[in-house]
Parts: structure tokens; C-alpha cells; sequence
């Protein structure tokens, strides 16, 4: 479990990189860091975490007034759960908050999901927890791109939980938090 949480703390910090750059009109610096980005991520998932270039600067009101704007606190990093997949081998889901959130938002809305490919740790398919299209109120896993065989439903059988940092207790997150998944 180690090495992913290094490889998302990593993971995370570009991230916030990457939302800090979106708030300076510098295309290429911008652009840099979305290819920094991409190296976390499976290219079935490229566009889905907020890592599209830019070919145009936004009109100059969308920019602060001041430069030294801090960065955002990123993600929280609530639970990973390790899975053996039929075809991927080790699967790790780390449920997390939205990538915008403040450190004190203790609201999981994602699970990224991690595999190995030639060697190399990366995020092949994120799902959104959210009750966005439900008709019940209730909130449930929404697909958020990535690569279409890796579900909660399939070919995956549960090895290891570690719970990291508890949802706030108004959270529909807290039941997965809770959940032995």
C-alpha cells in the first residue's frame, strides 16, 4: 500500500500544480504540466482528470489580480483498497475527495483506480460518487471515464483495506468508507 500512496501523494501534487496554472495566462506552462500529469494516468483517461490543453488564453478577466495565488489543498485520501482482477492482476481503488477541495472538506466523491502497466503505476478509470442522475436522492458510482473492463461489478476479488482518514459523518461517502469494499 506504500508505494501507492507515494505514487498518489505525487499524483496529487501535480495536480495542484496543474489548477494553480490554470490561474496564469501562460499556455505553455500550463500545457507543460498537463504532460507532467499524464504520466500518472492511462491514456484511456486522458481528458478525464482535468488534464486537457489549452490552444487559447482565457480573456484576462478570468485571471486574479494578484499572482501568488496559493495553491489549492488538493485531495484527501480517504481509503485504498487492494484487489487481485482477473486480467489487470493487482488493482488498487483509492476514494478520494474532488480534486478542487479544501483540506477540511471531508467529502469522498471519487475512486481512482490503479494499475500496473509495463512497469509503471498509473490511474486507469475514475468513478464518481454522486446522486447527480438518481431519481431517489440516493448517491451511487457514476462511470467518470477510463478503461471500460475495470468496474466495481467484474472479475475482482477484494485482498486488503486500509482506511487512511474518515469522511465527515454527513457524507454518503462515510457508507463506503464504512464498507468492505
Amino acid at each position: 500500500m506504500e508505494k501507492i500512496i507515494e505514487f498518489l501523494d505525487k499524483y496529487f501534487e501535480e495536480e495542484r500544480k496543474l489548477h494553480s496554472y490554470r490561474k496564469i495566462p501562460d499556455l505553455e506552462t500550463y500545457n507543460k504540466q498537463v504532460h507532467i500529469l499524464r504520466e500518472f494516468i492511462h491514456e484511456e483517461m486522458y481528458g478525464n482528470l482535468g488534464d486537457v490543453e489549452q490552444k487559447f488564453k482565457a480573456p484576462d478577466i478570468f485571471y486574479p489580480k494578484k499572482k501568488s495565488d496559493p495553491l489549492i489543498d488538493g485531495r484527501n485520501l480517504f481509503k485504498i483498497s487492494l484487489y487481485e482482477h482477473a486480467t489487470f492482476g493487482e488493482l488498487y481503488i483509492a476514494y478520494v475527495s474532488p480534486s478542487q477541495a479544501k483540506k477540511e472538506l471531508l467529502t469522498l466523491t471519487d475512486a481512482l483506480f490503479i494499475i500496473c502497466v509495463e512497469d509503471k503505476w498509473c490511474i486507469a478509470k475514475k468513478m464518481i460518487f454522486s446522486s447527480y442522475d438518481s431519481d431517489d436522492g440516493k448517491s451511487r458510482w457514476i462511470d467518470g471515464g477510463g478503461i471500460e473492463a475495470l468496474n466495481f461489478d467484474n472479475e475482482i476479488k477484494l485482498i486488503e483495506i486500509n482506511q487512511l482518514k474518515e469522511p465527515n459523518e454527513k457524507d454518503p461517502g462515510l457508507e463506503i468508507y464504512q464498507s468492505n469494499i
